[in-house]
């Protein structure tokens, strides 16, 4: 049987912005001639400094959530990207244009757009991105409103060592 794990602290909040993906790389070469490689994503230094100063004030408005962020598991309940929505997939009317998807299936990827969270959150909400142990919601949606990222996560308690026996 699986240990009681017990919720400490918990932080939610939305990102205005435009999510970009970090992990794709692209070489350049530097005036050294060093060939080095470099993110591909335009835009991903200001987004992720975005999602530090969003995470910094919802950390200072909400209790709970601890000031030694070393030790502790974070359990992300949902990680949801909101993507401006295509103007093809709109009618002159302004309604939504019959047969445009529910939800982008097109690039970025959740998880390119995930990593820059993770990244950005560090030192913020955990002292090392490993410490996400579980992502329960990860999604990209469409929007008319303003696109962004929310984020809603728990941090648990220290627990004892023990092992999760997997039932299949």
């Amino acid at each position: 049987m699986a240990p009681k794990v017990t919720a400490i602290g918990a932080v939610s909040f939305f990102c205005p912005g435009i999510p970009r993906p970090q992990g794709s790389k692209q070489p350049w070469r530097s005036p050294a001639g060093r060939l080095l490689m470099v993110e591909a994503s335009r835009g991903l230094k200001p987004w992720r400094d975005s999602i530090v100063a969003a995470g910094l004030a919802a950390r200072a408005e909400q209790q709970g959530w601890p000031v030694q962020l070393n030790g502790f598991s974070v359990r992300i309940a949902s990680l949801v990207f909101a993507l401006a929505r295509p103007p093809s997939h709109l009618l002159k009317s302004g309604g939504i244009a019959p047969g445009a998807p529910v939800r982008p299936r097109v690039a970025p990827d959740a998880d390119k757009l995930a990593r820059a969270v993770f990244d950005a959150l560090t030192g913020v909400l955990w002292h090392d991105d490993a410490q996400v142990v579980s992502v329960e919601r990860l999604c990209k949606v469409y929007t008319r409103d303003t696109p962004g990222m929310f984020l809603n996560a728990v941090v648990l308690e220290k627990q004892p060592h023990a092992d999760v026996a997997l039932e299949g």
